[in-house]
């Protein structure tokens, strides 16, 4: 997820992450709409410190219980 590989993912780099496994490599060409309040909802969660990224400690044990 960390597109530029500062150790952190911003919000914007999550979002393209998401739509990548939602929408799969080959997205179509129809435009998706995405709820931009759930998107936020989600990044907050795993942000936990809310300085407006999420650091690989902080990804690493949501993942972890994700498998």
């Amino acid at each position: 997820m960390d597109a530029d590989g500062n150790g952190t993912v911003e919000f914007d780099e999550l979002t393209s992450s998401l739509a990548d496994l939602i929408l799969g490599p080959c997205r179509p060409a129809v435009a998706v709409v995405v709820d931009q309040a759930q998107l936020a909802e989600a990044f907050r969660a795993f942000n936990r410190d809310s300085n407006g990224f999420i650091s690989t400690a902080e990804l690493a044990q949501p993942m972890a219980r994700m498998g």
